[in-house]
């Protein structure tokens, strides 16, 4: 089998592992893409070793998306005004809006945050009126909470901005530029939940970074 065998051979495994579309609302859970991207998934995309140098351009590009460029961009995507919702909440409630209605535990796992934070954001949402809680269907002590007509609205219209402004983003690249770039963010976004996974499950504790500075008091 020729190098040309190799490429089209890792080709159909990067097609055979791709996660399915997103959902109308344009989200898309980090839990479900999990299974598409298994431990072994660096050995079949035959990426080998990183050097330090390219790690690090990830990085940086990574950091400045989330430094200014994102940040400058918020307002075109969730809209402006003392009533706009920010990134955070916009998320919790396109979550809320896949699904027709979420136990609080679920929804906390799926969006990979403390109960209490949901809790409280949900408590906002309900406030703005774009969710409401209702009891459990099958557990009349539980509490599910389910997006209101108002959410969902407010939930398909920030979708519809969100493809005018990143259509604005990527319109100097081609076709197969853009699917080459939404498979590579893919590929990174389950490696970095794979990496938390592990990290979570072997209670490894974030280290104290600033102790092991030398003349760090």
């Amino acid at each position: 089998m020729g190098d040309d065998d190799c490429v089209l051979q890792g080709d159909d495994e990067r097609r055979k592992m791709r996660p399915p579309r997103l959902e109308s609302n344009g989200w898309r859970p980090l839990a479900s893409l999990h299974r598409y991207w298994p431990s072994h998934r660096w050995e079949i995309m035959g990426t080998g070793q990183l050097d330090d140098e390219l790690m690090q351009r990830v990085f940086d590009a990574w950091r400045e998306l989330r430094r200014g460029a994102v940040r400058k961009t918020n307002a075109h995507f969730y809209g402006s005004g003392p009533d706009a919702l920010d990134p955070a909440q916009m998320d919790i409630l396109d979550v809320i809006t896949s699904r027709p209605r979420w136990r609080m535990s679920r929804l906390a796992r799926a969006l990979y945050l403390d109960p209490s934070t949901v809790t409280r954001s949900v408590d906002r949402l309900a406030e703005y009126g774009l969710v409401t809680r209702v009891p459990a269907a099958d557990d009349g002590r539980g509490v599910q909470v389910r997006a209101t007509p108002s959410g969902r609205a407010l939930s398909k219209t920030v979708a519809q901005r969100r493809r005018v402004v990143m259509g604005k983003i990527l319109h100097d690249l081609s076709r197969d530029e853009c699917e080459n770039l939404a498979e590579a963010l893919e590929t990174l976004v389950g490696g970095v939940s794979a990496y938390a996974e592990q990290l979570e499950s072997a209670h490894v504790e974030p280290p104290v970074l600033l102790k092991a500075v030398p003349g760090a008091e």
